[in-house]
């Protein structure tokens, strides 16, 4: 306990440090339990147009355990050496729930059809499609298809898979893939760099709307060391992005180290013109009985003097657990498919050479993440997130979550957290924005309901404007005897003078029909004060099948 309190201490600040120095994903309370929640998320200026592709592709796709870095992608759920167990409470394991596959339980597979329909004259309609097949515990085949409700249609990811437990080749991947490399300063998840294509064609079939790799990977082991590699095309009608690299790893009692090497080239179709970004990294981790500490230094060749420096670090105390992050990016570092640590800030980075533009969240970025998660009493949890990131002084980040959760018996629990949203990007922005909640749950066996009310204080002090709101949460689900369940679902929020400048809600049914068959049913309203028209309503339907 008292080593715990001690851990609180220097994290707390360590918080302090930051914010007081500054005015991935971040630190948030957000929820979503579909898409269709993602998607309000980006109506109500919560999440920006990347984060909101990116968080729709992962919730379609899922994330399984041989890629739970991808965790890094969506607010909150961000840890440290992802072969661990997560440093989570209630509301991480809650924001986690949408992003798990669901279907991946069911022996040799399954297919899925989601369809959705705005019930408003002229309302438009989109679906989604997926099929998995596993025949035996060596082979998986994915294939998913979307139409969008602007009525683009295409194919978004196709794939074939071989995995083994035992001998030299141990995974091949064929189509569409994710990877990370070390700490993926080299190669990782990068999220969508090319624009998509609108229809159905070879082209989709050939290159998905994907924002992992698209080619192949292969996964090898001998003894103590293990090698990995991948090649990779992705294009759309202007640019194409080629990909090769591998890794190469050794484990010599408790340390493990490992080597990787990637080579970029980006090409403009039109006028034929390229650019090639070279990167190496050394990965250095060691585990010990109580944690575990890995570091990744990275260097890009095709930018001299070019280096990246990312740690993770876990270790479990008296009655707690706690986590750090560090990274640090030269001004020259290009992250065209980095996927390691980072915080929300990016630059814009232009390559004059094959006239393209994407948004770099690792180019001349530092920054720092720690969360730690313990009990003070028998009944008593404490979790706190800090996280700082800045690219010069005039482009900076603080965030802060912490959360005192307090459980009373029967079922009942309370959480009161603070949160802080410092940003300094000059001279367009530099905001602050604080939040306090009050969260009591209750779980009783087939029924859990949590309700949160929040007040909400927002300065923005690049035109010295204050915006003070309340918001009201609620959300009810309940197990049936017949294996059903059923999902309640209300959000008020921006509540000025007692009226809501925005609610949303649903109500959705799922409910199993025969051994191998599930449906749900959900229908969902949406009010904006501000938008035109101000409220449409959607009914949707998805029925999963099992092989």
């Amino acid at each position: 306990m008292t080593r715990f309190l001690v851990s609180l201490v220097a994290l707390w600040l360590t918080a302090s440090c930051l914010t007081s120095s500054a005015s991935g994903q971040g630190i948030s309370t957000l929820v979503f339990p579909s898409e269709d929640e993602i998607r309000q998320a980006l109506e109500r200026g919560e999440i920006g147009i990347n984060e909101y592709h990116r968080l729709l592709e992962l919730s379609r796709t899922g994330v399984d355990t041989s890629a739970l870095y991808l965790y890094d992608e969506i607010p909150n759920l961000a840890d440290f050496l992802s072969d661990y167990a997560p440093l989570w409470t209630e509301l991480e394991s809650e924001q986690a729930g949408a992003f798990v596959d669901t279907a991946s339980h069911v022996s040799h597979g399954y297919v899925r059809y989601r369809s959705g329909r705005e019930l408003v004259d002229g309302g438009r309609s989109r679906f989604r499609s997926a099929i998995r097949f596993e025949p035996n515990e060596h082979w998986r085949i994915d294939g998913r298809m979307d139409r969008e409700y602007t009525g683009a249609e295409r194919i978004v990811s196709r794939s074939v898979e071989y995995r083994s437990a035992t001998g030299a080749l141990r995974r091949v991947r064929l189509g569409s893939f994710t990877e990370r490399y070390g700490l993926g300063t080299v190669l990782g998840y990068a999220g969508r760099r090319l624009s998509l294509e609108d229809k159905l064609s070879g082209e989709s079939l050939l290159f998905p709307d994907y924002g992992g790799f698209n080619g192949g990977s292969v996964s090898l082991a001998f003894g103590e060391w293990t090698a990995r590699g991948l090649v990779s095309t992705v294009r759309d009608q202007s640019h194409r992005i080629e990909t090769v690299g591998g890794t190469i790893a050794r484990s010599v009692g408790n340390v493990d180290l490992s080597v990787t090497s990637g080579a970029t080239r980006l090409a403009n179709r039109v006028t034929e013109s390229r650019v090639s970004d070279t990167k190496s990294a050394l990965t250095v981790a060691y585990r010990y009985k109580k944690g575990a500490v890995s570091a990744e230094l990275a260097r890009q060749w095709s930018e001299p003097g070019a280096l990246a420096a990312v740690g993770e670090w876990r270790h479990r105390l008296e009655g707690g657990r706690i986590g750090l992050a560090a990274w640090h990016y030269d001004d020259r570092f290009v992250g065209l498919l980095s996927g390691s640590k980072s915080g929300r800030l990016s630059r814009r980075q232009t390559l004059n050479e094959v006239d393209y533009e994407f948004s770099d969240r690792r180019s001349g970025q530092s920054g720092l993440y720690a969360r730690t998660v313990g009990q003070l009493g028998r009944r008593t949890d404490l979790t706190i997130s800090a996280k700082g990131s800045a690219i010069d002084r005039d482009s900076s980040e603080v965030e802060l979550l912490c959360g005192l959760i307090r459980g009373f018996g029967r079922g009942w629990e309370l959480r009161v957290d603070y949160s802080l949203d410092n940003t300094r990007c000059l001279p367009t922005t530099e905001s602050t924005e604080q939040r306090i909640r009050f969260e009591p749950s209750f779980t009783d066996g087939s029924v859990r309901i949590r309700t949160y009310i929040a007040y909400t204080y927002d300065h923005d002090r690049t035109d010295d404007t204050e915006e003070k709101y309340w918001s009201w949460f609620v959300r009810a689900t309940f197990n049936l005897e017949e294996g059903g369940r059923v999902d309640l679902w209300s959000n008020a929020s921006r509540i000025i003078n007692g009226s809501p400048a925005y609610w949303y809600g649903y109500v959705q049914h799922e409910q199993p029909l025969f051994e191998a068959v599930s449906v749900i049913v959900k229908l969902s309203h949406r009010y904006s004060r501000h938008s035109t028209p101000s409220g449409y309503t959607q009914f949707s339907f998805q029925v999963t099948a099992g092989l």
